[in-house]
Formats: structure tokens, sequence, C-alpha cells
């Protein structure tokens, strides 16, 4: 999305949170109401496009590194950030906490009692290195504004509060909640609505990706992923660099952040396309059609160090010139490269099929030597997950087999 203009990031901003305010609002009636006794336009423009753009500034100024951003799982800036995401969804008007994953939850209590099935609104605070500002905070920054709009309308349509206190409430830096729980305000939506801040979506730290998700769904436990060590910075594992910021990182913690799908209405994340093709088609948004699987593959190839001048090509084992004709090879088995004999059997790019080598290293790395070593990374999505297995199992295949004609040895 950095390449838009600012009058279509103005026109996506405003049009996405009041698509969410009506999945939140107490009930149809009361919004077709809210059109004519409702807040006034100035205060649903500053609820809707000003506070949320405010908000994606400063939550891109919180960064590791000067420059850029950069926000990894547990860093100094990512907690920061959850601090600061907490404030905003008090100001809100939301009940704040943070489970025992990092996870930074804002609740919105519905008519219906406490038990009853709520929907989730969100996305993820960490970033990848040298990020974009809105990859997994607009779905965040949205998902406040959004149920902001519809608490403090509904509390007026209601009576809870009145015109001066709806205005009030939304003037930057107030704090909604301190407002409702003065007044003794009951719930104002008729469903309960959640705003999650996920954790960890990157992997960034530990190699593995959706932490915090993964807690939620009920996942996180079962895949052993609590002693995941981390790539870098001392091997801590995920348990231990949790416990050493004061979380519980037991399995029985970690299982009970686990949201039941009987008492889950609904899961609702507004992205960045952070792709090409809305823009192309003049569209500001557009529904996904379906969440593409990943897998990541991480591929070794070892071969024989030489001189460069001295070693004749056909005696040579060379794990770079392997490791570039893997990269070719799956570039081409996923469609790029716009080779005029490709097959995809079958495969369109309706089904969202793209594969990528984002890694590559050489040792050791000079000139004038042949290297020993090369290592890539390998990083296979798919909206099908049959297509994307089939990817998989192919360049697995791919890659030992040119190892094997070559002489060099590999690991995947």
């Amino acid at each position: 999305m950095g390449h838009f203009s600012t009058m279509r990031k103005s026109n996506l901003l405003l049009r996405l949170p009041c698509s969410l305010v009506v999945l939140v609002s107490c009930t149809n009636a009361a919004f077709e109401a809210s059109k004519s006794t409702g807040l006034a336009d100035a205060a649903l423009h500053q609820l809707l496009f000003r506070d949320p753009v405010d908000h994606l500034q400063q939550l891109g100024n919180i960064s590791d590194v000067d420059g850029a951003l950069v926000r990894t799982f547990l860093s100094p800036a990512h907690i920061r950030a959850a601090q600061q995401l907490q404030q905003w969804m008090r100001e809100a008007g939301l009940r704040t906490w943070v489970d025992a994953m990092g996870n930074v939850h804002g609740r919105a209590d519905g008519q219906d009692g406490e038990d009853a099935p709520l929907l989730l609104v969100g996305s993820h605070y960490d970033t990848v290195y040298d990020a974009g500002k809105y990859d997994g905070a607009m779905g965040i920054i949205v998902g406040i504004a959004a149920v902001k709009a519809a608490v403090v309308e509904a509390a007026l349509l209601s009576g809870v509060l009145s015109p001066a206190e709806a205005t009030a409430a939304v003037a930057p830096g107030t704090d909604l909640r301190v407002l409702l729980d003065r007044l003794g305000a009951p719930a104002v939506l008729r469903h309960p609505v959640e705003v999650i801040a996920f954790c960890d979506e990157e992997g960034l730290r530990f190699g593995t990706t959706f932490l915090g998700s993964r807690a939620v769904s009920g996942s996180l436990v079962g895949s052993g992923l609590l002693g995941a060590r981390e790539l870098a910075g001392g091997g801590a594992s995920l348990a231990e660099a949790l416990a050493s910021h004061g979380y519980d990182s037991s399995p029985s913690s970690i299982a009970a952040i686990a949201v039941p799908p009987a008492k889950l209405r609904g899961y609702v994340e507004v992205h960045m396309e952070q792709g090409p093709l809305l823009e192309s088609l003049g569209l500001p948004l557009a529904p996904v059609a379906s969440i593409a699987g990943q897998n990541r593959l991480a591929v070794s190839i070892i071969g024989g160090q030489g001189h460069a001048g001295t070693v004749p090509m056909d005696l040579r084992r060379d794990p770079v010139a392997a490791a570039a004709e893997a990269v070719v090879a799956l570039e081409r088995r996923c469609g790029g490269g716009h080779y005029p004999d490709t097959v995809l059997d079958g495969f369109t790019r309706e089904h969202a099929l793209v594969c990528t080598v984002g890694s590559l290293t050489v040792w050791p790395g000079a000139s004038n030597v042949i290297g020993g070593a090369a290592n890539f990374t390998v990083d296979i999505r798919c909206r099908v997950d049959e297509i994307r297995h089939t990817i998989v199992k192919d360049t697995i295949a791919t890659v030992e087999a040119l190892c094997e004609r070559r002489g060099v040895e590999c690991t995947v």
C-alpha cells in the first residue's frame, strides 16, 4: 500500500471501519437509525478516519531500529507497541488484557451475556525486517476504530451517553472506558466483540509463524512449539522467552487462551493486499476468496570448495550452481520466469500459487573461490492445499535429484 496516493489511502481507511461498524453494531435497526439521529459527520470522520490515520503513523514509529520498522516478538519495541495498543483499546471503551502468549485483547461486552459467542476482529503487531507500517497494524487499528464508533453510537442511541458526553468521548485521548465505568453503563452492543492484536505472525525470532493465533485457536501446545528455539540471541526456547518477560508459559496456561469454536461467531481481519491486483483494477478494497496455506523449507547444499582458476569445470562439485539450478526449477514449476513451455498441470492464477526463495547464502563467499556450501530458503503458498503439497514434494524431489547428478550433498 506504500505506493497508494493519499486520496486512495483516505478512501480505504474511511470505508473499512464503516463496514465493520455494521458487523458489531447493537442492532441493524439501531445502525439505520444512527444515520439520522446518531453521531455527526464530523465525529464519525474523527473516529473512522482521523484517529486510525494518526494511530497507524504512531504505531509505525515504534521500532527497534532507527530509519526502518522492525518489531520482533518480545523485543523492546514489541512490548511498547502492546502497551500503546492497550491504551487505544481503553480509549475505545474496551476491557483490555494481555494473555500468557503476549496477545493483546480488547473486549466490548454484549447484551446477550458473557458466555455468548463473540466476534473476533484483529491482526498481528509484530513485523518483518524493514516492514511497512500497514502490514498487520491496519487490521488492529481499523478494528479498534470500528468498535469504538459502534460503542459510542450505540451508547448515544440507547441514552447511556448524552449528546454532549458522546461528543466528548470522540475527542482524541478521551478514555471511553473510564467514562462508561463512571456512569455504571451496561453493555450497549447486542453481541460481544473482541479486538485482538496477535503477538507473532511473521515468525522471525523462532523461525515459525502464527504463534499468537495458534494459541487462540488451541493448536500451539500440541504442536510442541513451546520448545522451539530462537534462531539467534542465545537459543532460548519459546517457553523460556515468555517466562523471562513474566508470562506463565506452562502448557496449561497457554492452552487456556484458546477460544472454542462454539464460542466464536466469526473472525474478521482487515489487511492490506501487499500486491498489485486491486490497484490495477482500480478497486479500493475487496473480500478475499480464501487464506493461502504456507510451507517453508530450508535447503543446505554442500559441495567441493576449490580455487576458481585451477579446478576444471567437469570436475567441480559446485553447490552454488546446484542452488541456482534448484531456484530456477522452482520458479519454472510455479509458473514464473515467462518460459514459453511452462506446464502448470492445470494451475492458474486463481489458485494463487506463489513460490519464493527469499534468502540465499554462500560459503565462503569469495569471488575467486568455488563455494563449499550454499543455503537457501523456500516459501511455497497456495489457496489449494493439494496443489501446495504437490509442489512441496516436487521441490524436494527436484533438489535431491539434481544434487545426486551433480555429486553434492543436500538436506531439505
